[in-house]
């Protein structure tokens, strides 16, 4: 038995699928304009390039801290490193989403733009279960915060750590997060943009973080600002993966193995008739 996947996706229109794959012809810049092609006109290779320095970050930001944690047991700190964890599986994700099969002709443009169609809704709901996994996490982490209130400094350093780990975050995910979102509308990738979600909620963890320490400088009572931040964070992610996974997507058979196994061959035979055409 055979499952489609394309039930519940909208694709763009025949004439605009090949823009995915190459989508620069016929643009001009003007002269002196700062305007490349990776950012006007951003291709798969681009997404690509844009997915491996996500997981090189995202996976750096894990090592760091994870061991930070084990040093300070600050708990912010731990929930830094789980959330550049999971973020690090939605980019992998993401990184699969915008590679071609190898059983796919690389030189046939039509097949190509296909087989990327068809692993889009797969990618799309993975990157939910994994927002949804993110949400549980910082939800769960930020309640405990909470419950053992402002008793989780344990050295002198944490205030030095947790700056100097949060700032060049704010910049380095923010980043990300304008990026995957600038890529997600041109390429018109619900997964990818889920993924932007997911930076974006690294982000603003960092950004709670900095803020806790400014304000605590001001006031050591006030040390539940960042597990707040968190919390809300949370439960915005629970939000936008249980909403993909039970209400857009509650048709699909989430739990069967076949579904998630099935070949892109196969898939390619349900996509819908106009996004096997590509114009001349």
């Amino acid at each position: 038995m055979r499952y489609s996947i394309m039930d519940t996706t909208d694709y763009v229109p025949a004439d605009e699928c090949g823009t995915e794959m190459t989508n620069t012809e016929g643009n001009s810049t003007p002269s002196g304009s700062f305007n490349p092609s990776w950012i006007s006109h951003p291709n798969n290779g681009h997404a690509q390039i844009l997915s491996v320095i996500s997981c090189v970050i995202t996976a750096s930001a894990t090592v760091f801290g994870i061991i930070m944690w084990k040093k300070t047991g600050y708990l912010s700190i731990l929930a830094y490193g789980l959330e550049n964890l999971i973020d690090f599986l939605s980019t992998l994700i993401i990184l699969w989403r915008f590679f071609p099969p190898k059983s796919v002709d690389s030189v046939d443009v039509k097949s190509s733009i296909d087989a990327l169609l068809a692993k889009e809704k797969r990618a799309s709901v993975g990157v939910s279960l994994v927002m949804l996994l993110l949400g549980i996490q910082i939800v769960i982490i930020s309640l405990v915060r909470f419950k053992k209130g402002s008793m989780l400094f344990s050295y002198d350093i944490f205030d030095e750590i947790t700056f100097y780990a949060a700032l060049p975050s704010i910049l380095l995910f923010g980043g990300l997060t304008m990026m995957k979102l600038h890529y997600a509308n041109k390429l018109n990738s619900a997964a990818l943009r889920k993924d932007g979600f997911c930076s974006a909620a690294g982000t603003i963890l960092s950004l709670g973080i900095i803020l806790e320490k400014i304000v605590s400088d001001m006031d050591q009572n006030i040390w539940y600002l960042d597990p707040l931040i968190a919390f809300i964070v949370g439960l915005a992610c629970l939000f936008i993966g249980a909403r993909a996974i039970l209400l857009k997507n509650r048709e699909l058979p989430l739990l069967s193995l076949e579904w998630w196994t099935q070949s892109v061959e196969d898939l390619v035979e349900d996509l819908p008739e106009p996004a096997q055409t590509v114009p001349v």
